[in-house]
């Protein structure tokens, strides 16, 4: 992968990243994993955590919240959700609209904290 462009400064390792590939059409959403300087550029390693993301509002109960939802929302399936650190609620179940229908969304056990974000694993209902 090709990143072109000024930028202020590298990401670090655990920074959550938006990104297009060279002439791609859509822009993926991924996990810096490593940085590797060669004067003065640096080579970028990345985690892709999806390459379709939807940023999508959700209720816990408290207030909605956009948030990026990294797969789709079908019932069965499971849903990996990306939200700021401290913006969800542990073992909270979250509700959201999506193709017109209201979906729950049980939480499994799976989750990672990113730099400034976590990622959860949810169950639809």
């Amino acid at each position: 992968m090709v990143i072109c462009g000024e930028v202020q400064s590298p990401p670090d390792n655990g920074d959550l990243i938006a990104f297009r590939l060279l002439d791609g059409p859509s822009w993926h959403l991924g996990i810096v994993r490593r940085v590797r300087f060669i004067g003065e550029s640096a080579e970028v390693g990345i985690e892709t955590l999806s390459v379709r993301p939807a940023l999508i509002r959700v209720d816990d109960g408290r207030e909605p919240v956009d948030m990026f939802f990294c797969d789709q929302v079908l019932r069965g399936e499971a849903v990996r959700v990306i939200a700021p650190r401290g913006t969800i609620r542990e073992n909270a179940p979250l509700f959201v609209t999506s193709d017109g229908r209201v979906s729950k969304l049980k939480p499994l056990e799976v989750s990672m904290d990113g730099r400034g974000f976590e990622l959860r694993v949810y169950q639809v209902m």
